[in-house]
């Protein structure tokens, strides 16, 4: 099953999927630029006589070697075979087995992409068959990070729409979630599983409206209803806000038609705070929430320049109800960091850390200093990991909202990156704010840009896009567990 839909390229789809995927697609471009070729699979008979050869070559590593381990190194062996397609193939497949075995979900991801790049294979329906087979062999110890795993990507494939794959990995998450006897990992999936329900019913009920803007870009009732989906339902402005635009509905059009000029000057854009915060007030959630924070996006920009005091009060006034609202859905973050102080150590993984701030930043993982810096540059550094593990920031601008931007790319295939996972919290302790045990009440970050990209300078560096995030307050503090 694709996650592709028809109308794919006119809405720009984009999400955390894009990221797992980008390697596949990267690897399919030639320096000149030109895609290269997709090889048919080999038949039976050649995998057949090659797999045997591979484990004849590696029968000691398969005798010595935990799962993942082995995983790895064939993973290195295909990456390194240059003139055997077959046996290439082989080595990828295995690989994406043996993870499979051991339960890890990065590695057969890796696994994947690393195939799709040669192989003409429907890479998202192996990474779900993958996550789903998974799920039934991992051991009770290893189900609760497998289940994260598969929580975080079900999430993606809300994000691009698919709720059928949605369902099935939360299924698989369920089964996870049982076996690992964690009444808090239940809960989340329980939560997930209503969310894609609900989400599955409102797309069904727009399907018809984004198949219109199909033959009929500009059509106004049905961006407007578009529109609302995405950015009302789903809180997706990137998508809903230019149909909005182009809707039927005076107020939505108007507003979002201001949006998407950029206002620069504070009043401008306390005005289109204040609209949108205006529109909010005929909404129930979720579009009641959502148009509150879009509000609140443009008030955080304004803020910095606002000299009267009555307008300044108001708008840090709603600024705390957004702040106060977020928190009441960062639960799970939440229960996240008290179990990573109480909780047992997991697997140790090394990983390279890629930071850029607007203007610096310290970044701490559970309250020892990893890096410290700037902007204009990437600062980067290798440090191990544990599942449970707290990272924490304080991102400082000097004139306005900080702009974080990081990539954490483990070696087992993982990688962390800010467009998912983090929260800002207010510290308990602003003397010893990076230790976990100080982390305050939570609150959800703020998507967004600067005058300098932090996001380009750590794309640059690490090969990964990443959003830069902003927190609350200058200066703001971040915090993201290791799953």
């Amino acid at each position: 099953m694709s996650c592709r839909r028809p109308w794919i390229g006119y809405l720009a789809i984009v999400g955390i999927l894009a990221c797992s995927l980008a390697s596949t697609l990267a690897s399919n471009v030639a320096w000149g630029g030109e895609a290269k070729p997709k090889l048919p699979r080999p038949d039976k008979a050649q995998q057949a006589a090659s797999l045997q050869e591979v484990k004849t070559v590696l029968a000691d590593d398969y005798t010595k070697l935990s799962k993942a381990e082995l995983a790895r190194k064939l993973l290195g062996f295909g990456r390194e075979t240059e003139k055997d397609a077959t046996r290439r193939f082989v080595l990828f497949l295995e690989a994406g087995k043996t993870a499979v075995a051991a339960g890890e979900g990065p590695l057969i991801f890796e696994a994947v992409d690393a195939l799709a790049s040669y192989q003409d294979i429907d890479a998202t329906e192996m990474k779900l068959k993958g996550l789903e087979h998974a799920s039934k062999e991992v051991s009770k110890d290893d189900a609760e990070p497998l289940a994260a795993f598969i929580l975080e990507f079900t999430d993606t494939l809300v994000e691009e729409d698919n709720y059928d794959a949605a369902k099935r990995l939360n299924l698989a998450a369920r089964s996870l979630a049982v076996r690992s006897k964690d009444n808090d990992l239940l809960k989340q999936v329980g939560e997930q599983n209503r969310q894609i329900i609900k989400l599955a019913k409102d797309f069904e009920m727009v399907l018809a409206a984004l198949n219109q803007l199909q033959g009929k870009p500009s059509d106004p009732t049905a961006n407007l209803a578009a529109g609302k989906y995405y950015a009302l339902t789903k809180g997706d402005w990137q998508k809903g806000l230019s149909m909005l635009a182009l809707g039927n509905d005076l107020g939505f059009k108007s507003t979002a038609a201001l949006d998407l000029t950029l206002p620069q000057e504070s009043g401008k854009q306390i005005e289109l705070a204040d609209k949108w915060w205006e529109l909010s007030d005929k909404q129930s959630e979720p579009a009641k929430g959502h148009l509150q924070a879009r509000g609140a996006y443009w008030y955080r920009k304004a803020l910095p320049a606002i000299q009267d005091q009555f307008v300044k009060t108001k708008v840090q006034n709603r600024l705390r109800d957004v702040a106060s609202a977020a928190e009441l859905h960062s639960a799970n973050a939440k229960r996240g960091i008290a179990k990573a102080k109480t909780g047992k150590p997991g697997r140790v993984v090394k990983g390279r850390i890629y930071v850029c701030c607007d203007d610096s930043f310290e970044m701490y993982v559970n309250g020892t200093q990893v890096l410290k810096g700037g902007q204009r540059r990437a600062y980067t550094v290798d440090a191990d990991f544990s599942k449970g593990d707290v990272v924490t920031v304080k991102a400082v601008n000097q004139t306005g909202p900080n702009g974080f931007c990081c990539v954490i790319k483990f070696l087992n295939g993982g990688v962390i990156t800010t467009s998912a996972g983090w929260a800002t919290y207010t510290p308990k302790s602003t003397d010893e704010w990076f230790k976990p045990e100080n982390v305050g009440s939570l609150g959800k970050v703020v998507l967004g840009d600067s005058t300098y990209p932090p996001q380009k300078v750590v794309r640059d560096a690490s090969g990964l896009n990443a959003d830069q995030i902003w927190g609350q307050g200058n200066p703001s503090y971040l915090v993201h567990v290791i799953r």
